[in-house]
């Protein structure tokens, strides 16, 4: 992983789920993407990044789900 600037996030696909997450904040809470729009949840950043089955989304994969800009 690289270096991030602060209140960096990133969206990572778990199973068919796709969340985004603080980089730099990883027991903050990570968004679920549902419904066209983002809900939070109780699930810490780090639980996310730290499964090995989750993968960090390319900028083609954000483009085509229309999430290009999810991150700002």
């Amino acid at each position: 992983m690289s270096v991030s600037s602060p209140g960096e996030r990133r969206i990572f696909r778990l199973g068919k789920l796709v969340f985004r997450v603080w980089i730099d904040r990883l027991e903050a809470s990570a968004e679920l993407y549902k419904d066209g729009g983002w809900a939070w949840t109780a699930i810490p950043s780090g639980s996310i990044t730290e499964d090995p089955r989750s993968q960090e989304l390319t900028p083609e994969e954000l483009e085509e789900l229309g999430l290009a800009d999810a991150t700002a």
